[in-house]
């Protein structure tokens, strides 16, 4: 069904691609999602397997998980010239009811197609199917429906983004695909206009940090407040700003 070689399938799964649909009562299509109504309604339901005490902080945890999804859709055309529908009604978030927090698998109504023609103008495509008409518009609600801002929402997809396209420079050893890679994270950092993001101004550039090793965010993603000691991811800005006062 996913038409995906052994080899794809098992690099993909890392990036939570579901080889099945669960079907569970926490289960949604995409398309859902990007019902304010609606969205509203599944953010109240699952802050408690968040342990989030409120829905914006359910929100940006959500927005982390979707990036992993853009991931997904990145490395596999990067890396294997293919694409899965970008389309948020061909797709389903797949959820156990029975396992405790909420980890999404990324689960598609139809099977990968090879990106034929200009790699270029299937780059362009990928990125407008996959952000102007899916993740732009679950930003969009999420921040209607809980105030949140937008700037810490792009920045978690963003971080899984910049984390995917480093992988790929140290993992694959292929100089071909070292040069694919490099080319296509500077195409959605730098030269993809606005409008394939569905916004006005770009998304990602401004939240590059570079080949720094000591990555610190620009937004803090709440995370913290989920976890009963205030613990903190390793590249959140609050670890800077309490060194800033010690």
């Amino acid at each position: 069904m996913l038409n995906l070689k052994e080899k794809e399938l098992e690099s993909l799964l890392r990036f939570r691609l579901g080889t099945k649909r669960i079907g569970s009562l926490l289960s949604v299509k995409g398309g859902q999602l990007l019902n304010e109504d609606f969205l509203k309604r599944y953010l109240h339901e699952m802050k408690g397997r968040l342990n989030a005490p409120n829905e914006k902080v359910a929100a940006s945890l959500m927005l982390k998980s979707c990036g992993m999804l853009v991931a997904l859709h990145f490395y596999l055309f990067t890396v294997f010239g293919k694409r899965l529908p970008g389309d948020p009604s061909l797709m389903s978030w797949e959820i156990d009811d029975e396992s405790q927090g909420w980890l999404p698998s990324f689960y598609f109504d139809r099977g990968a197609e090879i990106a034929e023609g200009s790699r270029e103008e299937q780059l362009k495509k990928l990125t407008e199917d996959v952000f102007k008409h899916h993740v732009s518009q679950l930003i969009t609600s999420c921040c209607q429906t809980c105030s949140i801002s937008k700037r810490i929402l792009w920045e978690n997809i963003a971080v899984y983004l910049f984390w995917m396209y480093g992988t790929v420079q140290t993992e694959m050893t292929d100089p071909e695909m070292k040069k694919r890679a490099k080319r296509d994270f500077y195409f959605l950092l730098y030269e993809a206009e606005p409008e394939l993001f569905g916004l006005s101004e770009h998304p990602f550039a401004g939240f590059y940090p570079g080949q720094a090793k000591e990555q610190t965010r620009s937004t803090c993603c709440l995370y913290y407040a989920t976890d009963k000691n205030g613990v903190t991811c390793s590249t959140c800005p609050r670890k800077k700003q309490k060194e800033r006062v010690s």
